[in-house]
């Protein structure tokens, strides 16, 4: 006989079994990093952010357990600009007109220029876990930061934020698009394969503190539900 499976065994519901069953599916993690988020009428914070040069965004912040993985759908009900189904703009690149995109720290973002006032939004949270380093060397001549090895181990997806705390400039950065070398002035950004915080060169930063979203222990519900039930209740 089979044994007894962890989705078998949440659908039988034992009470006394139940804290446990909940504990091994970490329901937390699995709530908010592996279901879709809906949310209705947001109103974005007109001119938040800068993702490269002049292009100034309408930011919605996400929670910083559940940043935007990608965009499944977009409805604009009030703004300047185009109202209905918006354009979904590619991942790793700045929304145009009438679009709507993931911005580089995982937010959700506008071009300033639609002045978009409500807005509906689907979209998948990316899974991961929050890891904040306060103080970490910089190259100022170069405007390197070499992440730790156990850092670069659980593999970080975002730059949730870059904050200066030493040097020629210090303030947080503008959090922007994966690059191979270091970005224009206040911004900072992971480089492509996830080993180096780049800050500009002109803002000499010789010391930062950084939060990034690392590989986490957030289960895969699939996996989970069809193995085996090892709580014995």
């Amino acid at each position: 006989m089979a044994n007894e499976t962890l989705r078998e065994a949440a659908n039988r519901a034992n009470p006394n079994g139940m804290n446990d069953i909940l504990r091994s599916l970490a329901v937390g993690d699995l709530l908010t990093q592996r279901l879709p988020r809906v949310m209705r009428a947001e109103v974005p914070a007109v001119a938040d952010v800068i993702l490269a040069g002049p292009l100034t965004c309408d930011r919605i912040q996400l929670p910083t357990a559940c940043k935007a993985s990608r965009i499944r759908r977009a409805w604009a009900r009030a703004g300047g600009g185009t109202l209905g189904e918006m354009t979904i703009h590619a991942l790793g690149a700045n929304p145009g007109a009438n679009e709507i995109a993931v911005a580089p720290n995982g937010d959700i973002v506008t071009r300033n220029a639609d002045l978009y006032t409500s807005l509906d939004v689907d979209y998948e949270p990316l899974p991961g876990k929050l890891i904040t380093i306060d103080t970490l060397p910089v190259v100022a001549a170069t405007g390197v930061c070499t992440l730790p090895a156990w850092v670069v181990a659980l593999h970080p997806h975002l730059l949730v934020a870059g904050t200066s705390t030493a040097g020629g400039l210090v303030q947080e950065m503008v959090t922007t698009w994966r690059a191979a070398a270091a970005p224009n002035t206040t911004f900072a950004c992971l480089n492509l394969i996830g080993t180096i915080v780049y800050f500009a060169i002109a803002d000499a930063v010789t010391a930062c503190s950084l939060t990034l979203l690392v590989d986490g222990d957030v289960p895969d519900p699939q996996d989970l539900l069809t193995s085996d039930n090892t709580s014995n209740v």
